[in-house]
């Protein structure tokens, strides 16, 4: 006898307090490369490319809103991934700022 199907929106059962690995979610430390803002119908978006301390690099198009306006090339920057894919980025507490 086969078990009952589950609904599509079930999710197997976690233990708490899981942790995800990192390629699903999570922070890396970060330079900016490169950073082009620009505007499609009024909508704000960011260019990104980013160097990693493992010397790979990324790029990424971000919505304005999840790119802070004062970070430039050269800048270390937390970044968010979410399965791999970078999807905000904030400036490191310790970057110095003339």
């Amino acid at each position: 006898m086969r078990a009952p199907a589950r609904a599509v929106h079930e999710r197997s059962p976690t233990p708490a307090g899981a942790e995800y690995p990192q390629a699903v979610l999570g922070d890396r430390d970060a330079v900016i490369l490169e950073i082009r803002r620009f505007d499609i119908h009024g909508s704000g978006f960011v260019d990104v490319t980013v160097a990693f301390p493992d010397r790979s690099v990324t790029s990424a198009r971000l919505g304005a809103e999840s790119v802070p306006a004062e970070i430039a090339p050269g800048d270390h920057v937390t970044v968010s991934l979410a399965m791999n894919m970078i999807v905000a980025i904030r400036a490191t507490e310790d970057q110095d700022r003339p």
